[in-house]
């Protein structure tokens, strides 16, 4: 074995950040990744990277800023749509109108998500990029069917949420040469309801080992199903739809508690008779946790469009 050999691999386990750059503008960030290819990287709050860093697991030693761009951190709702610019942060989104009242989904999974102190800094792109299933606010957009807007220096293209998770922690997107600029979502609606649960995580500011959105529509006389969304994420796992638990759903009498077990059966049944690797600890949690959520948006789809939770 050559002398150089462990010379070379302590010089790269030393290698550390030697320039951050907060950027102005998205194409200064683009440039600037550009510049420095292979180099440097995205970041946003870096709840999520800085730790990565610190541990060794990644090693770029030129990190660009984006939480400081003013299109980045917009929040608009135009016509039936919600825009969210990827640097909004989850408090921002805690503390919004505009989504408690078009999409009280995220607004739930934004007041839960971890410590006032992370929920300052952390952004919606970060979660999404993290690529893991737990995160609140990556489920959150999956049940709400959002798009997310990437952009490189070949221009910017719309790409359904659920196509940027490739595995556990690791994204579609590469923080090298893109960015998560912007988030669409439909308002929710007349006859629509949703729900936010999660299982309680072992400490306030780490993530929830289990949650689950779910976005239910009714039919005119809001007694049955008439179509469902439904997402979760585990820890160790990515954000997934349960595709055929809502097909199952629709026709389901909305007022029945019946209803509401049956629903957490089949989420327990998708999730433990197929193929995600999930703790059996986590059985009691979903069989509390579901029903639950049925119930409570079954309550909003019957209280109005503009009615948060309680």
């Amino acid at each position: 074995m050559s002398s150089k050999a462990p010379f070379e691999i302590i010089e790269t386990n030393r290698r550390t950040v030697i320039d951050i750059l907060i950027a102005s503008s998205v194409n200064e960030a683009l440039g600037y990744l550009t510049s420095h290819h292979r180099e440097a990287q995205v970041m946003g709050g870096g709840t999520c990277l800085m730790p990565q860093v610190q541990r060794g697991e990644i090693r770029p030693i030129r990190l660009v800023d984006v939480s400081h761009i003013g299109a980045m951190k917009r929040i608009a709702r135009e016509g039936e749509m919600l825009l969210i610019g990827g640097a909004v942060t989850f408090a921002r989104l805690a503390k919004c109108e505009a989504v408690q009242e078009a999409a009280p989904l995220l607004w739930e999974a934004a007041s839960a998500m971890g410590t006032p102190a992370i929920r300052r800094l952390a952004t919606l792109a970060g979660n999404v990029v993290a690529s893991v299933g737990n995160a609140d606010g990556a489920v959150a957009l999956v049940a709400l069917g959002a798009e997310a807007e990437v952009t490189n220096l070949t221009g910017s293209q719309w790409l359904p949420i659920l196509s940027l998770f490739m595995r556990q922690g690791v994204s579609r997107i590469n923080p090298s040469s893109e960015i998560i600029t912007a988030f669409r979502l439909s308002a929710l609606g007349t006859g629509q309801g949703c729900a936010f649960v999660r299982a309680k995580p072992a400490a306030p500011w780490q993530r929830a080992p289990f949650v689950l959105g779910l976005v239910l529509s009714l039919d005119e006389a809001k007694e049955r199903v008439a179509r469902a969304a439904v997402a979760v994420g585990w820890a160790g796992g990515i954000p997934l739809r349960l595709t055929e638990v809502e097909r199952e759903m629709a026709g389901w009498s909305a007022s029945s508690e019946d209803t509401w077990g049956a629903f957490g059966a089949m989420v327990r049944e998708a999730l433990f008779g197929g193929r995600a690797e999930i703790p059996p600890a986590l059985e009691m949690d979903i069989a509390r946790l579901a029903p639950r959520a049925f119930r409570r948006a079954v309550e909003q789809a019957r209280r109005g469009p503009n009615a948060a939770h309680p």
